[in-house]
Formats: structure tokens, sequence, C-alpha cells
């Protein structure tokens, strides 16, 4: 049995998180250059602008982090994929869509859950 071709939608959203996932590690690389991820982190946190970001961005992750446990069957992978979530952010977002985009090929089949 062949497997299913990519939908139009599929393979987009698949580029598209190939794209980000180059991106945020160029980013990080760059930046390592500057200075350190603790340096980078105090800076950040030391504006009120930049932890209302960082809490912008933890509850835009916890929002990933439900839509990863609805859509998963196991937990393990879930519980592993929540802990990439906490410590590297949108990278493990965007790695967690395109291998998920890749292996079920559509876009719909990518966002809902395994069972449906």
């Amino acid at each position: 049995m062949t497997p299913p071709r990519f939908d139009t939608g599929g393979r987009a959203l698949a580029i598209d998180f190939a794209v980000s996932i180059f991106a945020l590690l160029a980013l990080f690389v760059v930046s390592s250059l500057e200075m350190s991820l603790g340096d980078g982190l105090r800076a950040v946190a030391s504006t009120l602008w930049g932890v209302t970001t960082l809490v912008d961005l933890y509850i835009g992750l916890l929002f990933i982090a439900v839509w990863i446990w609805f859509v998963e069957r196991g937990r393990w992978p879930a519980l592993v994929w929540t802990v990439a979530l906490v410590f590297t952010g949108n990278f493990a977002t965007a790695v967690y869509i395109l291998q998920r985009a890749i292996r079920k090929r559509t876009l719909a089949a990518t966002l809902l859950p395994n069972d449906r």
C-alpha cells in the first residue's frame, strides 16, 4: 500500500515549520555569540516589557501543551513534549508540528487527535 501523499496544507505546514526551526537555530547561534543565555534572560527580565513578553510566551506554550495532550495518544510523549516546551519554547513547538506533519501528511490529520 502506498502512503498517502501530502495535501497542500500538510506540505505547507511542514515547510513553514522547517523554516522556523532553521531560523531559530540561526538566532540561537548568533545570540550565543553576543552573550550567554543567563545574561540574556537577566537583560530581558530587567524590564517590565521583557517580563510581559515572557509571560505572553509561556501562556502561548501552555495552550500548545494542552493541544499536545489532546492530540497525543500516550501520556509519556505528551509529557516529554511539555518539558521540551518549557525549556526550548517555540523551538519544541516547531519540531513537534514538523514531525507530526511529516507523519500525518495532511493538515487535518496533523492538527486533530490521533484517534479521529
